[in-house]
């Protein structure tokens, strides 16, 4: 259930208490109404759900303390869940589990130092009316819609992304993979990189792809282990699921990745932590609130930029809590997407994968037996 609610009414996000005190000052003088009101006014703030429930503290019998914080539950007029499928309030047997949740972050949240400095320029923007809790409420919506009108479907194994990763950076001039008995006490070793390294000669068709075409650039990225393994990651989690074409978003994030660049030169402490693009690409915090500053400017960066030094020269905020908000980075893996959605383009002239999930696993139990590993690695 949702903590906190998007009010209509005030424009704002609240929890029980805060827009209690609100509808006591601005809208009766006792409290009669209030479960009504909720019900009309409340949104959901991550999936903009309407039909909210008010759910009251739970005390302890034994002891009097609060054991359960109050919370706001949306229905439907037939008791279903009101919450969109892919909302992480949603609660139904059709629950959506994919990596777009990852999107969201919490303002408010105490933590880093990019994290505390967001945190300060959301609460300026909305004291000096920058942008304001609805243009952050309207943003996540505009985020929705895209999810909801995604149409595409990963459809391939993910040991697809690891194989294509070990065809293209692997080293050797051999035509088969050989066992080379000691090296499975290195530090650096690992079982799985083995198999990919052993599979990839049954496919050699996977170096026939020309990286110098710009729609292939993409996969140069697959050089990196780590953005490999994020891409491994997200195609379990969203395959076979309806999803938008990251694609989409290029100029935006484009934009965003200027933006971002522009606010690190203003701060000595950015400048020093953030050195590379990939660095930036991996601040949630910092693209998130790069991103909000584009949405209110129309994605116009001249704009967005400006917005930003107004807020950079003015004194700190006297609102604090105007940054208990859920924001987002809607460019969240975006690298790692690219990849996903190249390889979705060119699998149909690939070699034919259907069993590669079942030779992954005979492949790691032969090289296991003759590494002499008592088990392999999920």
């Amino acid at each position: 259930m949702a903590i906190t609610v998007y009010s209509k009414k005030f424009e704002i996000e609240l929890d029980k208490e805060q827009l209690e005190r609100l509808y006591l000052k601005n809208m009766s003088d006792n409290l009669d109404g209030f479960r009504q009101f909720v019900h009309e006014d409340a949104e959901c703030p991550m999936c903009n759900a309407t039909g909210a429930y008010y759910v009251s503290e739970g005390y302890s019998k034994i002891t009097g303390k609060k054991v359960k914080q109050a919370c706001f539950a949306f229905r439907k007029a037939d008791d279903t869940d009101a919450h969109k499928v892919f909302c992480d309030h949603y609660t139904g047997p059709d629950k959506v589990r994919d990596s777009g949740g990852d999107a969201f972050i919490k303002f408010g949240k105490d933590g880093s130092e990019i994290t505390i400095l967001v945190r300060e320029l959301v609460c300026r923007g909305i004291e000096h009316k920058i942008f304001n809790q609805t243009d952050i409420r309207n943003m996540r919506k505009w985020f929705a819609g895209l999810r909801e009108s995604g149409n595409v479907v990963i459809n391939y194994s993910p040991h697809i992304i690891n194989l294509i990763r070990a065809s293209f950076y692997s080293k050797g001039d051999a035509d088969e993979y050989v066992v080379q008995d000691g090296k499975q006490y290195e530090s650096w070793f690992n079982i799985n990189d083995e198999v990919y390294e052993s599979l990839k000669y049954k496919y050699p068709p996977f170096l026939n792809i020309d990286l110098n075409t710009e729609e292939n650039n993409p996969l140069m990225r697959l050089y990196s282990k780590t953005l490999a393994k994020q891409a491994h990651r997200l195609i379990i989690k969203d395959k076979g699921i309806r999803i938008f074409d990251r694609r989409e978003l290029n100029d935006k994030y484009v934009a965003v990745m200027h933006l971002s660049t522009a606010i690190i030169k203003r701060y000595d402490s950015l400048r020093r932590k953030f050195t590379t693009p990939l660095s930036i690409m991996r601040n949630n915090q910092l693209l998130a609130v790069s991103a909000l500053l584009l949405f209110v400017s129309d994605w116009n960066e001249n704009m967005a930029i400006d917005k930003f030094n107004m807020l950079a020269n003015v004194g700190n905020s006297t609102m604090p809590d105007a940054g208990n908000v859920i924001g987002m980075n809607p460019f969240i893996h975006y690298d790692a997407w690219k990849i996903i959605h190249r390889i979705q383009d060119l699998i149909d002239s690939l070699p034919d994968f259907a069993s590669i999930d079942k030779e992954f696993q005979v492949e790691k139990k032969r090289l296991s037996e003759l590494y002499g590993l008592n088990k392999g690695e999920s």
